[in-house]
């Protein structure tokens, strides 16, 4: 008989665990609120576990996390569900002798093991957008899929309850027909498909993949000519519709003013409308989000991109810049040591500026906007004006796009290396 390809799976920190648990278990169904701070149930077995006993199983649970579990393919809820399963096992309903409790705790690793390394599955999440505009839909951006769902989306729906599903499909798709067709039809949602061992960490990796998508794109959005929408997972957008402000005076009257405009819708059609170089810088991160792994300068030059992102969508001044600095920070000064004013300014102007008096305005307006960011930062000051929220959100989107577009950063694969190329620009 072949070798169970779960048992290459080495997991003595579990092993030693399920001893321990077994040696010091309290079977007790009544127990002192005040002495036991969790209880466990499966079928007619129940477990108290006292404070002390409830932190060492978080730190079991963390640690298996980062062991068999470091992609977040399965999630925190399955491997709580199959590490409990196993000390159930062990347990049982009844103290064991020394042979039982090992033969308790094999049978207990073998069924872990087969959880753990079952194949994963490929899960098609449907995470619902705001801000996107309608008539650009639908249209693909990486690995995601933007689109308004319709009947043909819930017909394939439907075929695939009828398909996967042996049991109870009259009932699935009744749910389908009452629930979720009246809330999907006419959405907007972002279509990802990931691979994973269960639902939860296919819904957690595919929002993931997502959110970084939108960040991504929302980079963009200030650059596309007649658009200033940015995309927003629905749950986490602001509030839609339009008001009416209204202020009262004691003596009764009242003074009312117009609705406020309903914000701008994010085009996917409007990425023609980009420059030459937003345009490449648009495929060349299209291109990154579709690598599976990348390098550290390849998540170095997403991650400046997506905190650019998030500075088109902020909804306040402090936000923009805060976000905005932190994007140039992120990126041109990855190791974060030194005189981090004086060497951001010098190379954002080294960067931008097209000659030595360019240069110098640049290096003076970086440094008076970092000692701004730090002043919001450190002393909570509230003094962003809309001034400085644009010229640090250009600055931002303007040298990040260049080094997004700079092939010798293309062909660096180390930060170290990369911050040579930085330091030796400052130099020139």
């Amino acid at each position: 008989m072949p070798e169970r390809r779960a048992s290459q799976l080495d997991l003595p920190f579990l092993r030693t665990y399920l001893e321990e648990f077994a040696a010091n278990v309290n079977r007790g169904r009544e127990s002192d609120q005040g002495v036991y701070a969790t209880f466990w149930g499966r079928k007619d077995h129940s477990l108290h576990l006292s404070q002390q006993e409830t932190l060492e199983y978080q730190r079991l649970l963390k640690h298996s996390m980062e062991s068999v579990a470091p992609n977040k393919d399965m999630s925190e809820k399955a491997l709580d569900s199959a590490l409990k399963d196993a000390i159930f096992t062990v347990v049982g309903d009844s103290a064991p002798d020394a042979e039982q409790l090992k033969g308790r705790i094999d049978e207990a690793m073998v069924e872990f093991r087969d959880r753990l390394q079952a194949e994963p599955e490929e899960f098609e999440c449907w995470v619902p957008i705001a801000g996107a505009d309608p008539k650009s839909l639908p249209a693909t951006f990486a690995s995601t899929d933007f689109r308004v769902i319709d009947d043909t989306d819930i017909d394939r729906l439907k075929n695939i309850v009828h398909t996967k599903h042996t049991a109870d499909v009259q009932g699935k798709l009744d749910h389908i027909n009452r629930h979720l067709a009246p809330e999907f039809l006419g959405a907007i949602v972002a279509i990802h498909r990931v691979p994973a061992r269960d639902q939860d960490a296919g819904s957690m990796l595919a929002e993931r993949a997502v959110l970084e998508t939108i960040e991504c794109l929302n980079f963009f959005a200030e650059m596309m000519p007649y658009n200033r929408g940015t995309l927003s997972v629905a749950r986490n957008g602001p509030p839609s519709g339009t008001v009416t402000s209204l202020t009262l005076a004691s003596e009764g009257s009242f003074l009312t003013e117009p609705k406020t405009k309903p914000p701008w819708t994010y085009s996917f059609a409007r990425h023609a409308d980009l420059t030459p170089p937003a345009a490449k810088a648009l495929e060349r991160v299209e291109a990154l989000l579709s690598v599976k792994r990348r390098t550290k300068v390849e998540d170095l030059l997403l991650r400046a991109v997506r905190w650019g992102g998030r500075s088109a969508a902020a909804e306040t001044p402090e936000y923009t810049l805060l976000y905005s600095l932190i994007a140039l920070e992120s990126l041109l000064l990855p190791r974060g040591s030194g005189e981090l004013s004086f060497r951001l300014s010098r190379l954002v102007a080294r960067v931008l500026g097209k000659d030595q008096d360019s240069r110098y305005q640049l290096a003076k307006d970086i440094a008076r906007l970092y000692d701004l960011r730090s002043k919001v930062v450190h002393d909570g000051r509230f003094e962003v004006t809309e001034d400085d929220k644009v010229q640090a959100s250009v600055f931002a989107h303007e040298a990040i796009t260049r080094i997004v577009n700079d092939e010798q950063v293309a062909q660096t694969t180390k930060l170290d290396d990369l911050q040579v190329i930085f330091d030796y620009r400052v130099a020139e």
